[in-house]
This record gives structure tokens, sequence and C-alpha cells, in this order.
């Protein structure tokens, strides 16, 4: 447990920082936990998506999940998620969803 959770969070660090560098996601604000969300702006005026990434050292897996709640002042589609082999694969797979989903919701 203490591997995966120490691996898990030096993916999701590796994931934020490929996700800052992806044109799909530059802008984007970052929160840790919901109270950080209110330092962005009214809940209704600003996109709201989770994101989560784990690494499973017995399987050596790293998986990703994504729930888009609010995106252009409209609710997100249902949650999603896979795997993939790298931090860079998972910050481009969330990149594009999230993208694609804004231009689809305009």
């Amino acid at each position: 447990m203490e591997t995966s959770e120490s691996e898990s969070k030096d993916l999701r660090g590796e994931v934020f920082v490929e996700m800052r560098l992806d044109p799909n996601c530059a802008g984007m604000a970052f929160a840790n936990n919901f109270t950080d969300v209110g330092s962005f702006g009214e809940y209704k005026e600003i996109d709201y998506i989770n994101a989560s990434v784990t690494y499973f050292p017995l399987t050596n897996e790293r998986s990703w999940w994504l729930n888009i709640l609010n995106i252009n002042g409209k609710a997100g589609p249902d949650y999603m998620g896979g795997i993939a082999s790298s931090a860079k694969e998972i910050a481009h797979k969330l990149c594009y969803i999230i993208h694609q989903e804004k231009i689809t919701r305009r």
C-alpha cells in the first residue's frame, strides 16, 4: 500500500506537469482538494473536473479516471477511465478528452 500511494503521488505530479505543457490543457488551474476550488470563482462560472491517477505496483499498471462535472456551464458526460503506459500518455488522454468536451458543450 505504501509503495502504491508513494508511486501514485509521483505519477500524479508527472501527469500534472505534462498536462500543463499540453496546449489542450494550457491555462488550466489545478486544485488538490474541494476547498481550493472555491478560490477559482463561483461553481457555476468555472469548469469543474475530477481526475485521478493511480499506480498499481503488482501489475505495473498506471490507470486514470476522469469525471467532468461541469464544463462551459453544462453538465459533463459520465465518468470514464483507462490504463496507460506512462504519465505523458495519461496526460495527453486527459487533455484530449477535456478539450473535446469543451468544444462539444459550447
